[in-house]
């Protein structure tokens, strides 16, 4: 028939339609990152740390956790 409309695939990977993660995929309690530290500073200061990790090969959190615990 030419009025039919097409039928859309299933969405079957995780995310908004998906479900969220698999069941056993978390972490043990005390290892799960669940809580956040907020820091005031200048953009300036900011741009300077973004750029050093960004050098450092690492991700904004785990270049300042990285310098505070070494």
């Amino acid at each position: 028939m030419e009025n039919e409309t097409p039928q859309k695939p299933k969405y079957v990977g995780y995310g908004y339609h998906g479900g969220g993660r698999p069941k056993g995929s978390t972490k043990a309690p005390e290892l799960s990152k669940n809580t956040q530290l907020y820091v005031r500073i200048t953009q300036e200061q900011k741009a300077q740390i973004d750029e050093a990790a960004k050098a450092a090969g690492l991700t904004t959190s785990a270049y300042v956790l990285q310098k505070l615990f070494s």
